[in-house]
């Protein structure tokens, strides 16, 4: 059964579908995942706009105007709220 994404909810943003703009809560994970995140611009309070991919497969973000993949393993340790869809 596939779950369905609710407004206002947090997500994992490998739930994140294309085209969807979330914002970033918090991010679950080790020193070197919050490092690597912090290095593509992946913090809380930012927005994210979801390119490509997502459930299982690498993602392609826009973050601030800039365009980055994400691999599905640390996509599930970032947790998203919706802005838009």
């Amino acid at each position: 059964m596939k779950q369905q994404i609710v407004k206002d909810e947090a997500y994992t943003l490998s739930m994140s579908k294309p085209g969807t703009v979330v914002k970033v809560l918090s991010i679950m994970g080790g020193r070197m995942l919050r490092q690597r995140l912090l290095n593509l611009g992946i913090v809380p309070g930012v927005n994210l706009k979801c390119i490509r991919g997502g459930g299982g497969y690498p993602m392609v973000l826009e973050v601030q105007n800039s365009r980055v993949v994400l691999g599905a393993g640390m996509s599930v340790h970032v947790f998203v709220r919706v802005i838009n869809e």
